[in-house]
């Protein structure tokens, strides 16, 4: 009978067992040995930037020294290998009928969607210059710093690039997403497990609410006159209004049916008589 083979993993030069190597050595072993074999689409980078393979195999490597959200490792990816889905790729894939910018009306191909729109070029104008605030030795970005990242041994090279990978992160949220805040308030007499399960309820019913990123349902404020309860709920940008309009119709209606009173402002007055001699 034979044993169980454990696979090896060479540290140093040395087969050791798999079992006896922490993650992140097998992490950092995979990403050093990334070349610009690993990017399918190294030509276009090359002409585009005048770049040589060295410096191309520099940037491959750059979202995993500088960052450790997958997320983010796997956005720089999809915008190495021209991937990512711009409105121009996803004309050519079939999935949207038109390659036009929301936003300008221009061609929205990648180089455009995370820099040559004029929203984003004043979101890059502004972030460039509070860093420059910050640090008066760095210079502008510019378009190769955003798509490709700042080069090595620039002044403050891991915390630039890290802001530059956020900043595209949060570009790619919120051009394609958007958040649905509504706040929903009830009568002091409610069940409020009560209320959290037809709310949940009317989300999961919903079919242009996203399932990622999650939705929230929260008790929000004990209010003057209603516990309120915050719901934030994520679609996709051309569902915003529709979503919101639609939510809140469907809100009342069902509050209503389950028999959860929907407060109105109120006060008390208090009238006294005082006689006057």
């Amino acid at each position: 009978e034979t044993g169980h083979l454990c696979p090896t993993f060479s540290m140093d030069g040395n087969p050791t067992e798999i079992q006896y190597v922490p993650n992140k050595v097998v992490y950092w072993e995979f990403i050093k040995n990334k070349t610009t074999k690993d990017i399918l689409t190294a030509s276009f980078w090359v002409k585009q930037y005048g770049l040589d393979l060295d410096a191309l195999e520099a940037y491959i490597c750059l979202p995993y020294n500088v960052i450790r959200d997958t997320k983010i490792q796997s956005l720089q990816f999809k915008i190495l290998n021209l991937t990512y889905p711009c409105n121009m790729k996803l004309k050519q894939w079939r999935v949207k009928l038109t390659e036009i910018c929301s936003d300008c009306q221009e061609c929205d191909n990648l180089i455009h969607h995370f820099w040559g729109c004029q929203e984003i070029k004043q979101f890059w104008r502004t972030l460039s210059n509070w860093w420059i605030t910050m640090c008066d030795k760095c210079p502008i970005l510019v378009e190769q710093h955003i798509l490709l990242g700042y080069p090595k041994g620039g002044c403050h090279f891991i915390n630039l690039n890290y802001i530059i990978m956020c900043a595209k992160w949060y570009i790619y949220r919120t051009k394609y997403l958007r958040r649905v805040d509504l706040t929903v308030g009830v009568s002091y007499d409610a069940d409020l497990k009560e209320v959290r399960r037809v709310l949940e309820d009317i989300i999961s019913k919903e079919e242009r609410v996203l399932k990622d990123p999650e939705h929230l349902v929260a008790v929000g404020e004990l209010a003057d006159n209603s516990v309120n309860f915050v719901v934030r709920l994520w679609v996709n940008s051309g569902d915003y209004w529709g979503v919101t309009f639609d939510m809140n119709e469907t809100i009342k209606t069902r509050m209503d049916e389950a028999g959860i009173g929907i407060p109105y402002p109120q006060r008390d007055i208090h009238l006294y008589q005082h006689n006057v001699e």
